[in-house]
């Protein structure tokens, strides 16, 4: 007996797979039914509007995110924390560029204000900058995520050996 995909999954992975290649706005429900080839009133029995859909498509894809945090929750020495850190960029599966694709998309939407990890990694990015004894934390966290979210797309864009050397840079700047 072979397992039947789960119907809801089908319509959430269309669905990502449409935003991040055309956004959120120029994607209707009724595209969403043809690429996940399903009927609209199946997505409207899953998912009470669009808005829905995207609201539980995006808790979807950070919930699979965090899973990269969780290599940083016992952390405690700074330059450790800093150089695990600055490594998750390159961590990132090729399965959730997709979400890394709308969420660039997403900036004018509630949603897409900011990176995903960026609350889950702040509060230890701020422990590391003050154990290294940085003169402006607040003003080197904003820094990091800065580079981070750049170096975050740019790996999602191109292949990840392309930035190696500007992840030796900050490295070398952090002195790890």
């Amino acid at each position: 007996m072979s397992a039947r995909p789960n119907k809801k999954n089908t319509i959430l992975n269309a669905a990502l797979k449409l935003f991040a290649t055309r956004g959120c706005e120029a994607v209707s429900t009724k595209k969403i039914a043809l690429e996940a080839a399903v009927s609209e009133s199946l997505i409207f029995r899953h998912f009470s509007n669009k808005e829905s859909l995207i609201k539980t498509l995006y808790e979807r894809e950070c919930e699979a995110l965090q899973t990269l945090c969780n290599r940083v929750d016992n952390l405690e020495h700074p330059k450790v924390l800093l150089s695990e850190i600055l490594s998750l960029p390159f961590q990132i599966k090729e399965k959730h560029y997709q979400f890394y694709k709308w969420h660039l998309s997403m900036t004018g939407h509630r949603l897409g204000n900011e990176n995903p990890l960026e609350p889950l990694l702040t509060p230890k990015l701020i422990h590391a900058f003050k154990g290294i004894d940085a003169k402006h934390v607040d003003t080197e966290v904003a820094a990091f995520w800065i580079v981070f979210n750049g170096l975050t797309q740019a790996i999602i864009l191109a292949p990840k050996e392309h930035f190696i050397s500007v992840y030796n840079c900050l490295k070398a700047k952090y002195q790890i």
